[in-house]
């Protein structure tokens, strides 16, 4: 009995053992399936006060644009005030200043070519003794003006023993003088070389991208290497086969020059017209001034001036188109701008301080 009563014991031992088991299983499952819900229940909580925050945040954010808005927009009137002047009549008489509408002007597409001023072959001249002979004087140097008929030296002809004398067949420049006092010169020995230089030639070295561009007749103003405009003229002869070295083509004109500015052996740039067309809005180059680093025109605009930004295009001659910013017949400042750039800068400063 003893021994039955110790087995019985040990199994009901055993069985709570695996009821306390079973039990904890069950409970560890219901825990589980209940975490999820409350974890998505926290989240979904979590979610609410982040969309509240970012109401908010968003809500400052719209406050803040209407804000920066309206900081903006005053900022923007008071730089249009600012760039208002007003002279008084005593500033406006110092200033100097010119008014004139804005208005269509024609410009041109132009192609600058450099150009090596050259003697007219075709007015030039080489002077050679008629009889060989000894040159007993010379009458002309380097440099000298000729008229035609004025001796340049004279010759004890070899044949003769008479001296006759070589002159000037045309009025020119000497440009080179070869004969020495006391040689002898044979027949046909060029003496001296010169040049009617009341015109010369221009002769341009236009590269291969350019060829299709140029024609006969086009206009062309020549300027020195300083920027001074010395004549104008146009191409007047195009090269029919180019330069193996240098691979360019030669264009040439005719300039005239009888102010004597044009002189053989100098460089000079040449400024083509390649075509021609009407700007419908232009001013003067003189009347753009910068405010910032960008282009105003200074416009007269009930009893003052007012800056006002523009967009550029081509310019020439002196002019530039206005893409935007004035329409023809605006009144603008054509000379003299830079007295109102001034005064507004002093403005400017005054509001600053």
């Amino acid at each position: 009995m003893s021994a039955l009563k110790r087995f019985l014991a040990r199994s009901s031992q055993t069985v709570a053992i695996v009821v306390i088991l079973v039990f904890g299983v069950v409970a560890a499952s219901w825990i589980l399936s209940i975490e999820p819900g409350v974890s998505a229940a926290n989240n979904h909580a979590n979610e609410d006060h982040d969309d509240h925050g970012n109401h908010e945040e968003h809500d400052d954010h719209e406050e803040h644009d209407d804000h920066a808005d309206h900081d903006d927009h005053a900022d923007h009137n008071d730089h249009d005030e600012d760039r208002h002047v007003t002279l008084s009549p005593a500033q406006l008489e110092n200033a100097k200043i010119k008014i004139e509408d804005v208005q269509p002007v024609m410009l041109a597409e132009t192609l600058m070519l450099n150009g090596l001023i050259a003697p007219n072959q075709e007015q030039l001249v080489h002077v050679v003794p008629r009889f060989p002979g000894l040159i007993q004087a010379i009458e002309k140097s380097v440099g000298q003006s000729v008229q035609k008929g004025d001796v340049l030296a004279r010759i004890e002809s070899n044949q003769s023993l008479q001296t006759y004398e070589i002159t000037s067949p045309i009025s020119g420049t000497v440009l080179e003088r070869t004969a020495t006092l006391g040689e002898f010169a044979n027949e046909g020995d060029r003496l001296m070389v010169i040049a009617d230089l009341s015109a010369v030639w221009i002769d341009f070295r236009v590269y291969q991208r350019d060829f299709e561009r140029l024609r006969e007749s086009q206009s062309v103003r020549i300027w020195s290497a300083g920027g001074r405009q010395l004549a104008k003229s146009e191409i007047s002869y195009i090269s029919p086969f180019g330069s193996t070295d240098t691979q360019t083509m030669m264009a040439r004109a005719v300039a005239d020059n009888a102010n004597g500015l044009l002189r053989p052996g100098l460089f000079v740039t040449g400024e083509v017209e390649i075509t021609q067309r009407i700007a419908p809005t232009a001013v003067k180059q003189a009347a753009i001034q910068y405010l910032d680093g960008e282009p105003v025109v200074f416009v007269a605009e009930n009893g003052e001036f007012a800056a006002r930004d523009v967009k550029l295009g081509q310019s020439h001659a002196g002019y530039v188109e206005i893409l935007s910013g004035l329409q023809p017949g605006d009144r603008y400042v054509s000379e003299n701008s830079f007295m109102l750039k001034a005064e507004l800068g002093k403005g400017l400063a005054a509001h600053e301080h």
